[in-house]
């Protein structure tokens, strides 16, 4: 289960272990092509996230530093294993949050795929219970995922690749 860390301050940093998960940098990936064929991506549904992707996520999280709020750099990597049925079964990442770490913390998510391949999840982290939302756009029938936390305090983007 994941490890929690404290700050200077003796602050508890759920919120820095939340920051998700779900290869590669994204802010150094290459972005979809703008002449996009819609053909190779007609009416994807939740069966077209399915199997064990790879995972990292890079950003900013806020988080309570010396009695302040601020902004402190966050990433992770991991695994997750969708069903294809709406639901993220496993997963565990490693996470860091303004240089405190979080080894194998796991979670479980639902999702839902839109029939033009964007999305939305809600991730519950296991031993905290504390909640994330995700938005999401599939890549290649399903290959690969770009998203986006969408929680407030959040500025973390990422991507996952089969």
């Amino acid at each position: 289960m994941g490890e929690h860390v404290r700050s200077r301050m003796g602050f508890r940093r759920p919120a820095l272990t939340t920051v998700l998960l779900v290869a590669g940098a994204l802010t150094l990936a290459p972005s979809a092509s703008a002449d996009h064929d819609h053909d190779d991506c007609d009416q994807l549904t939740d069966a077209s996230f399915k199997g064990r992707y790879a995972a990292s996520f890079q950003g900013q999280a806020l988080a309570p530093v010396d009695g302040q709020l601020v902004f402190v750099p966050a990433a992770a990597e991991g695994f997750l294993i969708a069903d294809g049925k709406g639901r993220i079964t496993s997963a565990t990442r490693a996470v860091s949050a303004g240089g405190m770490i979080t080894l194998d913390q796991m979670f479980t998510c639902t999702y839902k795929v839109g029939s033009e391949g964007t999305g939305t999840a809600t991730c519950t982290v296991t031993d905290t219970g504390d909640v994330e939302h995700y938005s999401f756009v599939l890549e290649g029938q399903g290959a690969a995922i770009r998203f986006l936390r969408t929680d407030p305090g959040f500025v973390v983007l990422g991507s996952a690749r089969r």
